[in-house]
């Protein structure tokens, strides 16, 4: 179902930002420059309007049943995506392809795109005793247009569908207004309910179909046999999860497997409608009894392999070398040298076989919420009064990389929920703006077990690929290295003492989160972070098998994906850096473009006014002056004028001698000919407009290609309407631009 809203007047919704020293309260938009609502800021507007229509009992369903309430173990139904304006998708696809290209960035630029949705309104107070602003009260925000509608993707439970739809008719027809100063006539709005088939029209975050897991006829033989299933997931949403304590209000930058495993255990129980799922043996044994392992999902595509940066990486300061530390000719070299290095910043890296150091950008951004106080006569969130919240997000339509780990028979309940569902919500706020996310099944393999042999006095990396959890024997959570030693020396059966940690770059952190089902935070456990390295030696005097550590998870939690490892043999590498670039898109389909191209044509037009403005300021400078009440006059006449023709007969033609000698000081920069009868040459101004246009930062071969493939003509500005409300634009600007010449000359 599809939630349309309309802006009847101008509104702000506010996004919680500024701009310094320019604008004081911003509107939600996204990094092209194309405004969006936030779910937050118009699930509160409706859950106000449920609670007024309470009281004539309108409802068929009570308000928490839709909306939910706080501290509930369950999250309401009811689910709603943020607001954005038709063709969102196409919009965005266009722009990202334009950013990409050095011709057209600057053209589509994130400023001009916001503008052509907004503009700026000032305000102040007024002193009540002196009639005068009162001192520091300007206050600016940009304003989106009346006349726009956003569309918003809501969810109501199967089961009470009917219900559901009818109370959220009667609670959009008395939702009239929302966001800043809806008592001062911002704010209007009309609300609609549309059905589902309106997803035709790709406005953004709507798109919500299924994405089925489909698995091919090659389906692994033996159900009991250990396989992985490797999954892509995107957050078609902006996504809050977090397992670490203290970050309530700040999201990981990767999914963690304790996330992916509530996520699948809910779903699960839902779809078999479970009382008491800890009795049900399939249950158990994907979710509870560690059978199946859910990894964390770190960002980056299916082809590329990134994980937590190992703290042995290292880059020389102020220089390009970067040194892997648990390489012993790389840590002598850095020690012996005496090289100044410091670890990597990076988060999230990839080295490949040909050494090749690549780095991937974890994508955040900070939104801004608020509670209002019961007292609704009260507009904002204060001190004992309503709430302020600041939360750090992943953002929108990233890839994560996960996988599932256990024998086929039990995976396949896995692919069965994917197949049902192909949606899912995780994290914190799903039901308004959070944790919508879809997910693809990219690959059903055995589980590897790389590896070979381990030789006596022969050294193995091993790198932490997740948060490793320690229990001692007497059951206490240790972060101790020497407790992994142990876990190593067991499984390869061997004394814990004739293994030696050469090197080890460590790093610790505190596992936590909260349990829903108990509604509690869940014991702190301290751990060795991901990311750390420890350099060991066979001192056993035979050779041990590395296959066995590889395919092993160490500690306790492994079902949520802690204590996964990569182990590598000590080797020396010269390593080179590069970013990670992602494929830059190609442009969309023109039958895409056709549909924005109303949008194209404004934005060059807004740039031919921009060089319209240097011309008319440099042309002022030279020209000769008229006397002041003259360019009044005729300035107030192309203020009112609305055709050449308009101008040409009412006007110029009907000058008197006195006029025409003041015209001709200034008849040639507003393109006026004639020797009896001054007018207008209409084909010199639109030469003078294709000049404009043909300029080098305003022409190029890839803007011709993209004006064909938009429908749009290269010259589309020469139709008389567009080419005099041009005119009519560049004359003033030059007129006023006299004006500004003739003050500073009467000043000197």
């Amino acid at each position: 179902m599809i939630l349309e809203m309309e802006l009847l007047s101008d509104a702000i919704p506010g996004s919680g930002e500024g701009l310094s020293g320019i604008i004081d309260i911003d509107v939600a938009s996204d990094e092209y420059g194309i405004p969006y609502i936030p779910a937050k800021r118009i699930k509160g507007v409706l859950r106000e309007s449920a609670l007024e229509l309470k009281d004539t009992a309108a409802l068929h369903c009570a308000v928490d049943d839709i909306f939910g309430t706080g501290g509930q173990q369950e999250g309401a139904a009811f689910k709603i995506s943020d607001g954005y304006i038709e063709n969102y998708v196409i919009y965005k696809e266009f722009l990202e392809y334009a950013a990409n290209r050095d011709k057209l960035a600057p053209l589509f630029n994130r400023e001009i795109i916001l503008d052509g949705f907004t503009y700026q309104r000032s305000r102040t107070t007024i002193d009540q005793h002196t009639g005068t602003a009162k001192e520091n009260t300007l206050r600016t925000s940009r304003v989106l247009k009346r006349g726009l509608k956003f569309y918003f993707h809501v969810e109501f439970p199967p089961n009470s569908y009917e219900d559901y739809q009818n109370d959220m008719e009667k609670i959009c027809k008395v939702t009239r207004r929302f966001g800043l100063s809806r008592t001062r006539g911002l704010g209007e709005i009309r609300l609609g309910l549309l059905n589902k088939s309106f997803l035709g029209v790709r406005t953004g975050g709507a798109i919500l179909q299924k994405s089925p897991l489909v698995v091919e006829d090659k389906i692994p033989a033996q159900p009991d046999k250990q396989y992985k299933l490797i999954l892509s997931i995107k957050n078609e949403g902006q996504l809050m999860v977090t397992s670490k304590t203290g970050k309530k209000q700040s999201s990981d930058t990767y999914i963690p497997g304790s996330a992916l495993l509530g996520l699948f255990a809910n779903s699960y129980i839902k779809y078999h409608s479970l009382d008491e799922p800890h009795h049900d043996t399939v249950f158990r044994d994907i979710f509870l009894d560690g059978k199946v392992a859910f990894s964390n999902a770190y960002p980056g595509k299916t082809n590329y392999d990134f994980t937590p940066t190992p703290l042995s990486l290292h880059k020389e300061k102020d220089k390009d070398n970067y040194f892997d530390l648990s390489d012993e000719g790389d840590f002598h070299k850095v020690l012996d040298d005496e090289i100044s290095s410091k670890a990597l910043n990076h988060e999230f890296v990839q080295i490949n076989d040909n050494n090749v150091l690549t780095s991937y950008p974890s994508e955040t951004c900070i939104e801004y919420h608020h509670s209002r106080p019961e007292d609704k006569s009260i507009g904002h969130a204060g001190e004992g009064n309503g709430a302020f919240f600041q939360y750090s997000v992943l953002k929108a339509e990233e890839n994560f990389r996960a996988e599932i780990e256990g024998p086929f028979d039990l995976l396949e309940k896995i692919i069965e929920l994917c197949n049902k569902q192909g949606i899912f919500y995780m994290g914190k706020s799903k039901t308004a703006q959070y944790g919508k996310c879809s997910v693809q099944l990219k690959n059903i393999a055995d589980v590897e077990t790389p590896g070979g042999p381990w030789k006596d006095k022969e050294c193995i990396v091993v790198t932490l690929v997740s948060d490793m959890v320690l229990r001692n024997r007497n059951g206490f959570v240790t972060p101790g290295p020497s407790l992994f030693i142990d876990e190593i020396a067991e499984l390869l059966g061997i004394s814990p003492d004739l293994l030696e940690i050469e090197r080890q770059f460590l790093s610790f952190t505190t596992k936590s989160g909260f349990s829903g089902v108990w509604k509690l935070p869940r014991i702190h456990e301290h751990a060795l972070k991901a990311g750390s390295v420890m350099v060991i030696k066979n001192n056993s005097g035979k050779t041990l098998e590395q296959g066995k550590l590889s395919g092993h998870s160490f500690g306790i939690d492994t079902r949520e994906g802690c204590g996964k490892i990569k182990i590598g043999l000590c080797k020396r590498k010269d390593l080179t850096y590069e970013i990670y670039e992602p494929a830059a898109p190609s442009i969309p389909p023109s039958e895409d473009l056709v549909k924005i191209q109303e949008t194209i044509k404004r934005i060059l037009l807004e740039h031919i006014k921009m060089q319209l403005k240097l011309d008319a300021l440099r042309k002022a400078q030279k020209s000769q002056l008229p006397s002041n009440s003259f360019i009044g006059k005729i300035g107030m006449f192309i203020n009112q004028v609305k055709t050449f023709e308009d101008l040409n007969v009412q006007y110029f033609s009907q000058l008197r001698d006195i006029g025409k000698k003041q015209l001709e000081k200034i008849e040639k920069h507003l393109f006026i000919e004639g020797v009896e009868k001054k007018q207008v040459n209409i084909e010199k101004v639109k030469k003078f407009f294709i000049d404009i246009k043909n300029k080098p930062e305003m022409d190029s071969p890839i803007l011709r290609e993209l004006l064909t493939q938009a429908g749009v003509d290269e010259h589309f500005f020469n139709d008389n309407e567009t080419a005099f409300d041009l005119y009519k634009f560049y004359a003033r600007l030059f007129l006023s631009s006299l004006r500004l010449v003739s003050r500073r000359k009467d000043e000197e």
